[in-house]
């Protein structure tokens, strides 16, 4: 399960940058040859920064920065997308 707020916008010249605010959670079967099989939850935060190009609408790049939270550990995650309409 995963939410998203928009938290805002801002226009310079022909470009178009946002910032959203992410806030998610599941689980995952996971299979172990010494503790066997058990369901891991986890839950993340995060936030999505983004920019494309208002004028063609069709090409979109974005940032990605999660905190995860598991059972045993915490991490992070960042990633880089691409998305084309």
């Amino acid at each position: 399960m995963w939410l998203r707020k928009w938290l805002g916008a801002v226009h310079v010249a022909e470009m178009a940058f946002y910032a959203d605010a992410e806030l998610g959670g599941g689980a995952a079967l996971v299979r172990d040859t010494v503790a066997g099989d058990r369901c891991v939850p986890g839950g993340f935060v995060g936030v999505r920064l983004g920019y494309g190009m208002p004028m063609t609408s069709t090409f979109e790049a974005e940032f990605v920065f999660h905190a995860i939270a598991l059972p045993e550990d915490n991490s992070f995650m960042f990633g880089v997308g691409l998305a084309w309409e």
